[in-house]
Parts: C-alpha cells; structure tokens; sequence
C-alpha cells in the first residue's frame, strides 16, 4: 500500500526538476516562514576553555539577532595541522541539559556524546542548544514556544534553528582552522529533524547523518499532529501545521520531499524499526525509496543511503561507527563533480 506521494514521474528528466524542485521548496517555506530579521555580525566571543585532551573545548557567544546573543561550545582539535572539516552537533529532546550533552557533559544517554567523539576523531565541532531547552529554556518552566510565536507569529521553530544554525556558519567559516567546502551535521531524534530542514535549505552543508528523526507527515501516521503542538503552551516546531492536521487535512510537504531538496548532497538517513516514537516504519522506508530516486535522477545515487536497525530510539556504537564513516568519506573525500 501506498502512504505518501512520488516525487517524480517516469516522465521526469534532469531539465524538468529544477521546476519541482523549485515548487517543493515554496511550499517548505510556507510552513517555515521567511526570517523576519536581518542578518548581523556574529561578533562572537570566547567567554571559557578548558583542555579536553585531544582537543580544547571553548565556551563562546555570539550574535544571532540585533538584541540576541546565543552561546556554544566550539571544540578545536589540536593535533589539527591543517584546516580541517567543521561539524554542527544536534542535540535532541533535552531540556536541562541541550547542547552539553553532544559534547559530553554529564549527564547524557550512552551514544548521545557524538561531539565528544568526532572532536576526539580530529574534526571540529560546534553545538548549540534548541530554543527552550539547555540555557535557552532556563527561565522557562516547560518545552513552550508560545513566546516565541507571540513575537514571531509568521515565522517558525524550524526556521528559527535554520537561521541560528547559519549565523553559525558565519562564524566558522572565519576561522583559519576550519576548512572550506563545506559543513557536516550530524544529530539524533529532534536534532535529525532539524538537519533535515537545515540542509535541506542552506546548502552550505555538504554531508549529514540523521539518526531516528522524524517518520513522515500522512495521515497513516498519529504522531505527525506533534510536530505543530495540538495546543497553546506545547513545544511546537511548526505551528502553521497545528491547524492542518488538527483538521485531518493533508500536510503540505512530506519529508522525503526535504530529502529531496538536499540531493544531491550527502545524506545518510539512520532509523529503528523498532523505534517507539515511530509508528510507521514502513512509511519511512517508502519515502526513503522516493527520495532515492531523485538522487539516481541526478546522477550521484551513491550519496544517499537508508539504514534499518532494531535497537529502539538508541544512537548505538555500530550505527555511530556507520556515521562517522559516512562523514570521513564525504567531508574528508569531498566530490566537487561528476
């Protein structure tokens, strides 16, 4: 049985899908909304460092907005004799904790310290947290974006973390030990969907591992009405889909449609069959399958992969190891053309 729609037709070619591609992104950006600021100097600051070992952890802020200083942890390889590849580490649902967890502060679930672990790898890495959750959810009782969307009504969560996440980029890509050609993302659970938006609309990264994000946005799955929060005061991503699916109607956009706005750039999706937040695992195989396509469509079928395990909603050592594989092949062996 069928759940969700195909990108293309047998009749698509490479000179028809820059139309599709081009309408598939209207209507991402619909939802997301335009960033309603403009862009400033990240004006970034080194507040704290501390030696790690093999590489020196920095504590910096830096400017997002006008009235808007966010921090982050920087962590810098030392044994790095050239410029090397740049990470961004997503964290996922973690209200205490954010971006502390990436990087290996206790507490954190086994698996969850990938920052820590590509860091020790020799890349450098970079991790902020999610709004409302690490020191961004402090003075906030809850996971509530209602004050949020009481100042950015048209805007959105997703593209809130798209344009921290680039003013990021910003600022790593003045860093003399960084290297060009692009970034690498890496994330699990809420973390693996944002990077699904963030490559999907800035294309500044090149190469990215999602582990156990999102399932798929058809009716056949009862947990899509999470992603817009089903009422005021809940943690919603999405808030122009609350009403869409609260009304049962069709979402605008799937998810392997955002896969299919990052091809042909490198994408290795991770996901549980057994995941107890996914309710329809064959969905995600069938939008995988799709999405796939659009990859062969141009070319580059081999920077696309999907893979199925059994260890529930866990980042386990042998799919971190696939990860960080499928990060030195893209990021240390980058393809400029074919």
């Amino acid at each position: 049985m069928t759940f969700i729609s195909p990108i293309l037709t047998d009749d698509d070619t490479t000179a028809s899908w820059p139309g599709k591609r081009e309408d598939i992104f209207k209507r991402v950006m619909n939802i997301v909304g335009e960033p309603p600021v403009t862009n400033v100097s990240h004006q970034a600051t080194i507040v704290d460092e501390q030696d790690c070992g093999s590489y020196v952890r920095r504590k910096i802020t830096y400017l997002v907005e006008a009235d808007e200083r966010i921090p982050a942890w920087l962590l810098v390889p030392k044994k790095a004799k050239k410029p090397v590849p740049a990470i961004l580490c997503l964290h996922g649902t973690n209200k205490q904790s954010g971006k502390d967890t990436v990087v290996g502060i206790p507490p954190f679930k086994p698996g969850r310290n990938h920052g820590h672990e590509l860091a020790e790898r020799g890349y450098v890495v970079f991790a902020i947290d999610d709004i409302v959750m690490g020191e961004r959810g402090r003075n906030i009782e809850r996971l509530d974006t209602s004050g949020f969307y009481r100042r950015y009504p048209d805007w959105s969560v997703v593209g809130k973390m798209v344009w921290d996440y680039g003013r990021g980029m910003d600022y790593l890509s003045t860093l003399d030990f960084v290297a060009s050609g692009g970034f690498g993302a890496i994330g699990h659970s809420l973390g693996a969907t944002t990077i699904l938006f963030l490559a999907a609309l800035d294309s500044r990264i090149s190469a990215s591992v999602v582990s156990c994000g999102w399932g798929t946005c058809c009716k056949a799955d009862p947990r899509r009405k999470s992603l817009g929060g089903e009422k005021e005061g809940d943690y919603s991503r999405l808030i122009k889909l609350r009403e869409i699916f609260l009304e049962e109607k069709e979402a605008p956009f799937d998810f392997h449609e955002l896969i299919a706005l990052i091809a042909p750039r490198a994408l290795l999706r991770i996901s549980a069959y057994t995941d107890e937040y996914v309710k329809r695992p064959d969905v995600i195989a069938e939008s995988s399958l799709h999405a796939s396509r659009v990859y062969k469509l141009l070319g580059y079928e081999e920077n696309f992969a999907q893979y199925f395990h059994g260890d529930l909603h866990n980042f386990e050592p042998v799919t971190r190891a696939l990860a960080y594989a499928w990060l030195d092949k893209h990021l240390k062996e980058v393809r400029t053309s074919k």
